[in-house]
């Protein structure tokens, strides 16, 4: 409904790491780039901090790059998925940012499309409106709460992704949405859409900057 249930510094603004690829996954969606399509890896994806180990050259599906970023929350499939939008970098982020002023989210800045700058800056109120946008979205929906996600890349390499969300397995609630984000300047982050049970009403929850893994999920499971 977008009333608020509990609050606690919601309009701060802080950095909010890896939360930043559900806009990289918005723009993207807007593109309207086929899920089939391939992709050639390039040295110019290359992404410190959450990795797809892949070589340049390789080539993968858009699918392949879209759960890989958001299940397993690996930079350089951001920069990849990116770069396969058919937009130049500085566009591409000029377009995260008109999104975020078109949903309201005055508060929210994006300089890079991985969430790895410090300079991508939001509040735990912005994050819960874009989150509320971007879990209604199917694809987002899919590649947020698949637990797990495996692929074969041109040059016969599997990979077997595994959701960042680890402390979120095996929650008797109907999880619809989530995302997680670290830096050691951002701290833990999280946001995720939960209900009781299917067709029970839904509520989002945000947390930024918790000190440590486990405090994520444990501010996350007292405040749904």
């Amino acid at each position: 409904t977008g009333a608020i249930l509990y609050s606690k510094n919601y309009d701060q603004v802080l950095p909010l790491a890896s939360i930043t690829k559900l806009m990289t996954a918005l723009v993207f969606l807007d593109t309207k780039i086929s899920f089939d399509a391939m992709v050639t890896y390039t040295s110019s994806d290359e992404a410190s901090g959450s990795r797809l180990s892949i070589s340049p050259g390789e080539q993968l599906k858009v699918k392949d790059l879209w759960y890989t970023m958001l299940v397993g929350s690996a930079n350089n499939a951001s920069n990849a998925l990116a770069r396969a939008s058919g937009l130049s970098r500085e566009v591409f982020i000029q377009k995260m940012n008109a999104k975020a002023k078109e949903l309201g989210l005055s508060k929210t800045t994006f300089v890079d499309v991985t969430g790895l700058d410090t300079a991508n800056t939001s509040t735990v109120y912005d994050i819960a409106r874009l989150a509320k946008h971007a879990f209604h979205q199917w694809d987002i929906l899919q590649g947020t709460t698949t637990w797990s996600y495996g692929f074969i890349t041109s040059a016969g390499n599997p990979h077997t992704i595994k959701n960042t969300a680890k402390g979120m397995l095996g929650n008797p609630l109907v999880i619809t949405g989530m995302k997680t984000g670290y830096l050691d300047e951002a701290g833990y982050c999280f946001v995720t859409k939960a209900s009781k049970e299917r067709g029970a009403p839904e509520v989002i929850a945000v947390v930024l900057g918790a000190a440590t893994d486990a405090q994520r999920w444990s501010e996350t499971n007292a405040l749904l």
